[in-house]
């Protein structure tokens, strides 16, 4: 920290702003050195389920594998796409007809 003081503060930066920067670089890594509690293993856990059910070889491709809610987003998404695809034609062909 005292190198990137001395760096900062010889190129362009006060002393003021290189201390706030060491305060942002120090809070930083406390957030990341705290990684290890409760809340955070939790959420791993969570995430490393979700991952296997994701690998699992059942034979679903990878976009249906969330279940009921997969298949409705995917179904959403179709359908919106053919209705663009359709409004896209249509527009042409009213475009074609006014040239």
């Amino acid at each position: 920290m005292l190198l990137l003081r001395n760096i900062l503060k010889a190129r362009w930066m006060k002393f003021s702003h290189v201390s706030v920067l060491q305060y942002r670089c120090i809070r930083t890594s406390v957030y990341l050195s705290t990684s290890s509690d409760e809340k955070a293993r939790k959420a791993m856990q969570k995430f490393k389920l979700k991952q296997a059910k994701m690998q699992r070889d059942d034979g679903l491709p990878t976009y249906l594998k969330g279940g009921f809610r997969d298949k409705v987003l995917f179904n959403i998404t179709l359908i919106l796409f053919i209705y663009q695809c359709v409004d896209v034609i249509w527009t042409i062909r009213e475009l074609a007809k006014i040239y």
